[in-house]
């Protein structure tokens, strides 16, 4: 696989890549050894077939900065969302900040499950993403007519997580009231009828089960940042994900929540 194609981004619980183990309660009442999941693009439904199992349970491989794939050095800068000075050349900046070769989509068909996306709100007020540079659209890397929207109608037992964690804009406050309900109105319309609802304003998705989003025939769970989780297809983050980003030579680790306290 490429460098680029994905980065191990989420991590707790039993590991879930081929060849590895998965937890028997699940693996033996399917009957399915781990090393018969090869197939990147299935390996969920493969490894639990029962889907007795919480998210929060799970190892997946997921995408830093996944909407990276469209930035080049025709580019623009993006207001904020990231430190690079521009006294550097941009074709240099570009190299830096495109780190995914594939759009989601084909991440997702390397098996990557856990997409970390950076919001920005563009020149025209267009939801747009970024990495120092502004990358792909919204609609672009997730809309209803996306590889990666395809990929997921098309795999409903895989589970995939978009983690909306930073906001930006050329002009004007981010986080404005405004610019949230812009966020929920196009998760509803783009990814409405397959994205993970909340049962109650209270409910933690460790009390989430395979079984249950498969039932529901939706397989898309939403994290945002709290204030932005404004209606019950958001999840927020603080109650649900930890994150501890590091610029050193240690992996970047993110963590589900498993607990109602700081317990990890």
């Amino acid at each position: 696989m490429v460098r680029k194609s994905f980065l191990a981004a989420v991590a707790i619980g039993a590991l879930l890549l081929a060849g590895c183990a998965s937890p028997s309660s699940d693996r033996d009442a399917a009957g399915v050894g781990a090393t018969a999941c090869t197939d990147a693009a299935n390996w969920m439904g493969c490894m639990f077939t029962q889907g007795k199992l919480p998210i929060t349970a799970l190892s997946m491989p997921g995408s830093h900065d996944a909407a990276t794939y469209a930035i080049s050095s025709d580019s623009e800068y993006a207001n904020g969302c990231g430190t690079v000075p521009s006294s550097i050349p941009k074709g240099i900046t570009a190299k830096w900040a495109k780190t995914q070769d594939g759009n989601m989509g084909k991440q997702a068909a390397n098996g990557s499950r856990y997409f970390d996306i950076r919001t920005y709100w563009d020149g025209s007020n267009t939801l747009s993403t970024c990495h120092t540079l502004s990358g792909a659209s919204f609609a672009d890397a997730m809309g209803i007519n996306s590889d990666f929207q395809k990929f997921a109608r098309s795999h409903p037992n895989e589970i995939f997580i978009l983690d909306i964690q930073q906001f930006f804009a050329e002009t004007g406050d981010p986080s404005s009231e405004l610019r949230k309900e812009s966020l929920r109105n196009w998760i509803d319309a783009e990814l409405g009828d397959i994205v993970v609802k909340r049962a109650s304003v209270d409910q933690k998705l460790q009390d989430v089960t395979l079984a249950s989003m498969r039932a529901s025939n939706r397989n898309v769970i939403v994290l945002t940042r709290d204030d932005f989780a404004i209606s019950q297809t958001q999840w927020p983050r603080g109650t649900n994900l930890y994150s501890e980003w590091q610029d050193d030579s240690d992996a970047a680790k993110t963590f589900w929540w498993v607990g109602t306290d700081s317990t990890n």
